[in-house]
């Protein structure tokens, strides 16, 4: 299954059933999150799997244009300096015209893996 990661459960946004995360795009060529709308993903914060949630949105914008509104809820903050300073923290120095995804996560109750055929329970911890 594949998996998204999170070092920083920034505003909470884990606990919430939906979440977005913003990640920068390591192409226009390769439109990794796009191709993989529908498929669920293990939820890992600090390298503990906490649910699955199904990719329901992948949004490609440049930094610029992402608007203001989803980058304060996404990162907790409402300072633009702080949002440059988040994303700088990952992805080292970038520029406004720097593609990134807009990504949003929907948890699921029950889903079953269709390439291992294993049933994962949601909201649970696994380990």
């Amino acid at each position: 299954m594949k998996a998204i990661r999170f070092t920083k459960n920034w505003n909470g946004k884990l606990a919430n059933r939906v979440f977005t995360t913003i990640r920068k795009s390591k192409s226009l060529e390769e439109d990794y999150y796009g191709s993989k709308i529908g498929t669920v993903f293990n939820v890992v914060h600090n390298d503990t799997v906490l649910f699955n949630a199904r990719l329901v949105s992948a949004l490609l914008y440049q930094y610029a244009r992402i608007p203001d509104e989803l980058k304060a809820v996404d990162t907790g903050r409402t300072d633009k300096k702080d949002w440059y300073a988040i994303f700088e923290s990952f992805y080292g120095k970038f520029d406004d015209t720097d593609l990134f995804y807009v990504l949003v996560f929907e948890k699921v109750a029950k889903e079953v893996d269709k390439e291992t055929g294993v049933t994962y329970p949601d909201y649970k911890v696994r380990k």
